[in-house]
This record gives C-alpha cells, structure tokens and sequence, in this order.
C-alpha cells in the first residue's frame, strides 16, 4: 500500500520502516537546504498565485522567479555552481524573521 501511494503522488518516497529515522532526516535536509530568502519568497508567491487563472499565475511566476534571480542569494548560487563550491547564503533580517520561526 506505500508504494501505491508513492505511484499516486500522494507521499514522496516510501522507506523501510527500519529505516524512517534516516529517511525522515533526509528528507528533511532536502527541504531546509538553501537560501531562507528565497524559500520565504517562493512561499510568499505560491500564496499569492494559487488562486488566479493559470496564465496569471504562470506570467506572475515568471516576475518573481526573475526578479528573485538577481538577489544575492541566487548570484551566490550561480557564482559557485561552476565552482562545485558550496553556496553561502546570508542569513535573513530581521525584518523577515520576527524570531520565532528563525531556524536554530
């Protein structure tokens, strides 16, 4: 029955339940690494398009994703990329985080 629901697309991956602590671990790796900037962006416009027509949606998108290409954040990203170098990203403001939400 996982595996169905993997097929289905109704979980991510299915991982021995010997095996849930690492996975869980990894999973959870793959979703916090990279720029909090750019997460708080890209949530901030999945939001705020979800409910427009498709083609508003996608030409909204295309603005943000544009838009957020020239942050320091994602320059740092094309700067290593070629590099195989680890990207630095800088922390948030505080103006983005009021403190309780700010990662450990």
């Amino acid at each position: 029955m996982p595996q169905t629901a993997a097929d289905w697309g109704l979980i991510n991956r299915v991982v021995p339940s010997r095996s849930t602590g690492r996975g869980s671990t990894a999973f959870l790796g793959s979703c916090t690494r990279g720029s909090f900037l750019s997460k708080g962006i890209g949530k901030q416009a999945y939001y705020a398009q979800i409910d427009l027509p498709q083609r508003q949606a996608y030409t909204y998108a295309i603005e943000v994703m544009a838009s957020s290409s020239q942050l320091p954040d994602a320059q740092e990203v094309c700067k290593h990329s070629c590099r195989s170098a680890k990207p630095r990203f800088q922390r948030p403001s505080s103006a983005l985080f009021d403190g309780r939400n700010e990662p450990t």
